[in-house]
């Protein structure tokens, strides 16, 4: 079993572009066995491994950040932390505070929790720390970036039907 992993399952959604419609996803993303997006739904009052964001974003900035994330050392500007923070994948969803940080031979994944009092309809669980392997982090990374673009390519493919 790989030490990274992202996981995801197709939802429904009814607005947004034909790109976001298709493309919206349950994704689970963990580290050394320790679910970075685990929430609770404060207004369904669940809890839940996954959130519901955009695959097609979050594949879209892995991919436009696989290098920096695999060799980039650590960096307190804004252009390093575009490249390393989850956050940046945009699309308005409310992301993870989640990090990467390599140093060649392995990638640091930190993971914060949201804070206890807060606005936000989802509140992310877990704090910690891990190292993993940056073949695994590679792995993991590159699979979760070909399953979205497959859907993606075969949506166009197809004229707009999955």
């Amino acid at each position: 079993m790989s030490r990274f992993s992202i996981d995801f399952q197709w939802l429904a959604r009814e607005y947004g572009d034909a790109v976001a419609r298709a493309t919206l996803a349950e994704v689970t993303i963990t580290a050394n066995g320790r679910k970075a997006t685990e929430i609770e739904d404060l207004s369904a009052k669940t809890v839940r491994p996954g959130v519901r964001v955009s695959a097609f974003a979050l594949a879209q900035w892995f991919a436009s950040n696989w290098w920096r994330l695999l060799w980039e050392p650590e960096r307190n500007t804004p252009s390093w932390k575009m490249s390393h923070k989850v956050g940046a994948a945009g699309e308005g969803y409310l992301w993870p505070d989640l990090t990467f940080i390599s140093d060649g031979g392995a990638v640091l994944v930190r993971a914060k929790s949201s804070p206890l009092i807060s606005e936000q309809p989802v509140r992310y669980l877990n704090n910690f720390d891990v190292f993993v392997p940056a073949t695994e982090f590679e792995d993991g990374m590159y699979s979760f970036i070909e399953a979205v673009d497959w859907k993606t390519v075969r949506y166009k493919h197809r004229g707009g039907r999955i």
